[in-house]
């Protein structure tokens, strides 16, 4: 063997150390900057910087570890990510007007966790490691908050909806006086049909006729009572037959 090839294996050999030496260091490195992040506490996580996290350590030291340094980084964008997102479900959405369209409530969204960690100051020592962290699962929150954002959106139509016919029960109520029990029954009637129509569930339903009954009880009459009660509430799914007002609703029961 010439003097070549012993100097190419001594090399490689030397090569091939270096890698298993730099993968144990990358393994401890991030095996015990999990154990110390976790015990860390909130506060800390958040005023601390990179380096003083890692000096907690009591088993090994991390100052000279770039893996453990970037996996703090790392593990510091998730929890801030988590902690905004929060803040954000719980006293930010609920308490400021709905948006007019996903794009609108996607940007507000982004705009306070973007201000949040402005705001925060955060340091770290390795950026690319900070903001994987913080935005690898910005696309999963963009989707969970336009999911929650359209059921918000549902409810809001659904409520103005149900206090438009609430409303105008009452109008025809308000002015069922002197009119013939019949009229005013076919009026509420052509309002259950509305209701029909655009899908409002049998619960509601239900809860605007009781409301229906104690307006009549209140301002109407016991014929009008009695002529409401022969409206249909719905049709039965199986069956297709007329289910009616006085053969479900409780509180007719309770008048009658």
């Amino acid at each position: 063997m010439n003097l070549a090839n012993s100097l190419g294996l001594l090399g490689g050999a030397i090569l091939e150390a270096q890698v298993a030496k730099d993968a144990r260091r990358e393994k401890l490195g991030n095996a015990e900057a999990d154990r110390i992040f976790a015990l860390t506490s909130e506060e800390d996580k958040q005023k601390l910087s990179t380096l003083d996290i890692l000096a907690r350590s009591e088993k090994f030291d991390l100052a000279d570890n770039p893996y453990a340094a970037a996996r703090i980084d790392e593990l510091r964008g998730q929890h801030l990510n988590t902690l905004y997102k929060n803040e954000y479900d719980q006293s930010v959405a609920p308490n400021q007007p709905l948006a007019k369209d996903s794009q609108e409530n996607a940007k507000t969204f982004e705009d306070y966790m973007n201000s949040r960690l402005k705001e925060d100051g955060i340091t770290f020592t390795n950026s690319t490691a900070f903001n994987k962290g913080f935005f690898s699962s910005r696309p999963i929150d963009l989707l969970e908050q336009d999911a929650k954002y359209r059921k918000r959106r549902q409810n809001d139509l659904e409520e103005k909806r149900n206090a438009a016919l609430s409303s105008k029960a009452d109008d025809i109520i308000t002015n069922s006086y002197g009119r013939a029990d019949a009229d005013v029954a076919r009026d509420l009637q052509k309002l259950q049909e509305d209701e029909m129509l655009t899908g409002v569930s049998l619960n509601v339903r239900l809860k605007l006729s009781e409301g229906i009954l104690k307006s009549l009880a209140l301002n109407g009459s016991p014929s009008q009572i009695t002529a409401y009660g022969e409206t249909v509430l719905y049709f039965d799914d199986t069956t297709g037959q007329k289910v009616r007002v006085k053969d479900l609703n409780p509180m007719y029961k309770l008048i009658y």
